[in-house]
């Protein structure tokens, strides 16, 4: 039988007699386009403004923004970053033998198209390889490369500028090793090489210009082995290099305008592909500390890559403006395909939290991606501006999909609660995913003025689709650890057009102010379809919601599954059941705070809570 009662102050079973007259009700806003009109008439305008795109996107008219680029792939040699509409080369090669290099009284030169004999770096009798040209120049000197293909050299001892006229004409082979303070590697091509460049020690070198590509090994490896290394990173292209594109250890790296893409895995065993892999340089490398990895991408493009389009352990990371799209599964076992991982720094035996990752995020595209768009585990994120959408399932058993996680550290199916997540999102639009759009998980999670839609439900089964979750921390297994609860604010965010459940919570607690929630669909079984759900599976679960509007929700606009729901000043519209309780464990709590109004097809009328003996919704893994 269906239990009905009007939720008064801590209702928990039986009904109210009292007759009260119905809350009155509050004038549609006049919200500009959009606005969304909330419960007290005000207005409230989520997602990316339009004048919050990044330098090279334009805004899309609606709540994201769209990178300038071309709309099909560019071929090797040419690239494209945010604000190129068109592939274009690396660099102009001038004219002349010189092109554009600046030359000056001190330079040395060298051409292999040179047979002239009596070779002194001079202009009219250059040097014939990169290696006599590096050992005859000063410290400070610039070294001018003519069109031709060079062997590698070893630049240790003194700070040279080698400049190339250009990457489609001139070719270093084999690998170039820096161990020098102030080197530049600048218009030329670096191909081959187990890694194409390594650098050990160095700091201040810029590498400007340069196609890096075919490499046997890893694009660019720096280590701080022997002293710290600092790299400036311009106007690059790395593709078709093996491992990574970019590998960082203990190292601060600036990346501007530069595009990494199809990293290839490793040819011993198939694995990885990332496009850049940055950590803290720990003992097993070499190091004598702890140092940390420091790197910034600005302008940028990473894409088809392998297994993780940037992956950072014990590192702090800044991406402005960039995109990373296209990431691939490990092709050893075709799992992963992750855009971004941010996480607390481990070894192979155990994980160190004193030494998370801290990431800001700034006007980035992340999408086309696998298994998740963005994961931050057991570190700090703050993502602003920015537009995660479009994320594939895994490929190796179609799950997931997700497009922002923010995960308390799993190992060994144990959730760890001293190594949480944080997660600031702000302003930043998730769209199209699977399965969950956010995910958090024994963490800590702040999202504003945020889109969340079009999330659908996992592929493998067609279960999910919810736009936004905050659980408990729970292994794949079914392990869920009550320590690891979950603590989620939400303020003036659109969640739409998602299947199952609108907002999730479950074991934890959330809060949702000046809020929409509409158009929440069941799923393709017939299953849910909640705007709102709490439970208290596993642990105590908590949910204050003021100032929100929840309408269109296939099954209850709200509902608490054995949990304390406090509600204020909020409208739910056309729900099979406006607000649904069931006992779980203990009985569900409804705290009228007033001004709260339910109905279709208007909301005219007080809430009424009913228990029609509904299944609660369950956990998701990790």
């Amino acid at each position: 039988m269906r239990r009905a009662c009007l939720i008064a102050a801590l209702v928990v079973t039986g009904c109210d007699d009292s007759e009260s007259a119905p809350p009155p009700i509050v004038p549609v806003a006049s919200c500009e386009p959009l606005e969304l009109a909330l419960p007290d008439g005000s207005c409230m305008r989520p997602g990316i403004l339009p004048d919050g795109c990044a330098e090279g996107f334009v805004h899309d008219g609606e709540y994201g923004c769209e990178p300038v680029l071309p709309a099909d792939p560019c071929p090797p040699a040419l690239m494209a970053v945010p604000g190129d509409p068109d592939c274009r080369p690396i660099m102009p090669c001038g004219s002349g033998k010189w092109g554009d290099i600046p030359v000056d009284a001190t330079t040395h030169y060298v051409d292999a198209s040179y047979t002239g004999g009596q070779s002194d770096g001079s202009a009219d009798h250059p040097w014939t390889t990169v290696y006599d040209a590096y050992s005859a120049a000063a410290d400070g000197g610039i070294i001018a490369v003519a069109e031709g293909s060079y062997e590698g050299v070893v630049m240790a001892g003194k700070a040279v500028r080698v400049m190339g006229v250009c990457p489609e004409k001139v070719e270093l082979l084999g690998g170039v090793e820096i161990l020098a303070d102030g080197t530049e590697l600048s218009g030329l091509a670096v191909r081959g090489g187990v890694p194409a460049i390594g650098i050990t020690g160095a700091e201040n070198v810029l590498l400007d210009r340069l196609w890096v590509h075919a490499a046997a090994g890893r694009g660019v490896e720096a280590h701080a082995l022997d002293g710290s290394v600092t790299v400036h990173v311009t106007g690059s292209l790395f593709e078709d290099n093996a491992d990574m594109g970019l590998f960082l250890g203990g190292v601060t790296f600036e990346v501007d305008t530069t595009v990494i893409r199809r990293s290839l895995p490793d040819p011993a065993n198939q694995a990885r592909g990332r496009g850049v892999h940055a950590q803290d340089c720990a003992t097993t490398d070499g190091c004598a500390s702890w140092l940390r990895s420091e790197l910034s991408l600005e302008r940028s493009v990473l894409e088809d890559n392998h297994d993780v389009g940037i992956y950072t352990l014990g590192t702090d990371l800044i991406i402005d403006g960039s995109v990373v799209r296209g990431t691939l599964p490990q092709v050893s076992d075709q799992a992963g395909g992750r855009g971004i991982d941010i996480e607390v720094s481990c070894d192979a035996t155990q994980c160190y939290p004193e030494m998370p990752s801290r990431a800001t995020l700034r006007g980035v595209l992340v999408e086309r991606n696998h298994s998740v768009g963005a994961t931050v585990i057991g570190s700090h994120a703050i993502i602003e501006n920015s537009v995660v959408r479009d994320t594939l399932a895994q490929m190796d058993n179609l799950d997931f999909g997700r497009g922002v996680a923010a995960e308390v550290l799993c190992r060994d199916a144990v959730c760890d609660p001293s190594m949480p997540a944080t997660l600031e999102l702000r302003r930043t639009l998730l769209e199209r995913n699977l399965d969950v759009a956010l995910f958090v998980m024994g963490s800590q999670a702040l999202i504003e003025d945020a889109v969340v839609r079009h999330t659908s439900p996992r592929q493998y089964d067609q279960e999910f689709g919810r736009g936004v979750v905050a659980q408990s921390g729970c292994a794949l297994d079914g392990y869920c650890n009550p320590e690891a609860d979950s603590a989620a604010q939400l303020r003036r965010v659109l969640i739409e057009d998602n299947y199952d459940i609108g907002v999730y919570v479950m074991g934890s607690a959330a809060t949702i102010e000046t809020s929409v929630v509409r158009r929440t669909q069941a799923r393709p079984d017939g299953a849910y379809g909640d705007g709102i759900a709490v439970t208290s599976e596993v642990a105590p679960g908590s949910l204050d919601v003021s100032l929100v509007h929840v309408e269109d929700s296939a099954r209850a606009g709200i509902s608490n599954f054995g949990a304390l729901v406090a509600i204020g000043s909020t409208v739910v519209q056309c729900a099979s059941f406006d607000l649904e309780g069931e006992a779980q464990g203990q009985a569900f709590t409804f705290e009228d705070r007033g001004g709260n109004r339910c109905g279709c097809p208007v909301a005219d009328a007080e809430c009424i809570a009913v228990s029609p003996g509904l299944e609660p919704p369950g956990a998701i893994g990790d």
